[in-house]
């Protein structure tokens, strides 16, 4: 029964997780499918735009700004290939 409750418990969570690599596959997916050129920088942004975040949320800035100002790194591989 130990088994059971801590799969029930972490299964939300996995399938949180599986959705949103979900996006970021058909991203990479849809770009390499028009472009017929594999765009990576999906990849390589999500990341990036998660530690942007959460390293000036930890420096105490206000959690509305920090996802505003993540914006910032992020843009910029994307433009090479726009």
């Amino acid at each position: 029964m130990q088994i059971l409750s801590s799969f029930s418990a972490a299964l939300p969570s996995a399938v949180e997780q599986g959705l949103l690599y979900a996006v970021m596959a058909l991203g990479v997916m849809i770009t390499y499918l028009v472009l017929d050129f594999p765009d990576l920088t999906v990849d390589g942004s999500f990341p990036l735009g998660a530690v942007v975040s959460a390293r000036l949320i930890l420096a105490g800035t206000n959690p509305l700004l920090a996802m505003l100002l993540r914006l910032w790194p992020v843009l910029w591989p994307g433009l090479p290939q726009a």
